[in-house]
């Protein structure tokens, strides 16, 4: 298991003549990354960036040592922001007494796979031609964010008739 299999996004689709009626999206995503940094030193944050950019075989650090020049952070609000394949990821973080005291990441599957986001939107009227083997539900939801692991379940005329696991590639 990896830590991408700890953020699984459920994606609940409903079938009806062949087409997608509804979607409805909803995540159960475990914060493992943002519980790690609190109580760290700011000041040694930097040797933390490796463990983070590691989790994801897409980073551009594989071996190695990474390199950072030591910084003094200032007890206070930050936010940070890069833009990555799958669109903005955001950390806001808090620093006092020279600990992190609060780490927040918004990533770009907050914002695709929330109720009501990109995902539902994707799949609502996309022709289903076999709701036990929905080929086109995998192709969508890939097209849209390939790290995040979602949980598909089919239902077709309120029954449900498979469910999926997809994505988790990074």
């Amino acid at each position: 298991m990896s830590l991408y299999d700890l953020e699984i996004i459920d994606l609940d689709v409903f079938v009806k003549e062949g087409k997608v009626v509804d979607a409805k999206c909803s995540g159960n995503k475990v914060r493992g990354f943002e519980k790690s940094f609190i109580g760290k030193d700011a000041n040694t944050f930097y040797e933390l960036l490796p463990r983070v950019l590691a989790t994801c075989s897409q980073s551009e650090i594989k071996e190695g040592k990474f390199e950072s020049e030591k910084f003094d952070a200032n007890d206070g609000n930050y936010i940070s922001f890069a833009e990555s394949i799958r669109g903005s990821l955001i950390h806001k973080y808090e620093i006092e007494k020279g600990r992190i005291t609060s780490y927040k990441i918004i990533q770009p599957t907050t914002f695709i796979a929330s109720p009501k986001g990109a995902l539902e939107s994707a799949v609502i009227g996309l022709p289903i031609k076999d709701p036990k083997n929905p080929t086109e539900l995998s192709l969508t939801v890939s097209s849209l964010d390939t790290c995040f692991v979602t949980m598909v379940r089919v239902y077709e005329n309120d029954k449900l008739v498979t469910t999926k696991r997809i994505g988790g590639f990074c």
